[in-house]
């Protein structure tokens, strides 16, 4: 049984036998690098966490369905209004794609 590297004892295969490890410090030392690695990752997950970097919303640029700006497209979602219309003939031609 294999058992969480997270959890003391030792670390056996599905066979029941100890992995090799190509060493000859035997299973427990590739158990130690491996608690290590994960201590590590914790630590740096830990650190990112604790960063807090604003996020600066530069510009927009886009087509709002029914508004001229994303003001006026909030307002829409706000108030819950319809945009679903007819897409404009200068836009693309509909009979094109659809018969």
């Amino acid at each position: 049984m294999t058992q969480s590297i997270e959890s003391p004892g030792p670390v056996t295969s599905r066979s029941g036998a100890a992995p090799d490890t190509g060493t000859s410090a035997g299973p427990g030392a590739s158990v130690a690098v491996l608690r290590r690695a994960l201590q590590e990752i914790r630590a740096a997950k830990a650190e990112l966490a604790r960063q807090h970097a604003p996020v600066i919303v530069a510009g927009v640029g886009c087509r709002f369905p029914s508004a001229n700006g994303p003001q006026e497209f909030w307002n829409l979602l706000q108030n819950g209004r319809c945009a679903v219309t007819t897409v404009p003939p200068d836009r693309w031609d509909l009979t094109h794609h659809y018969d």
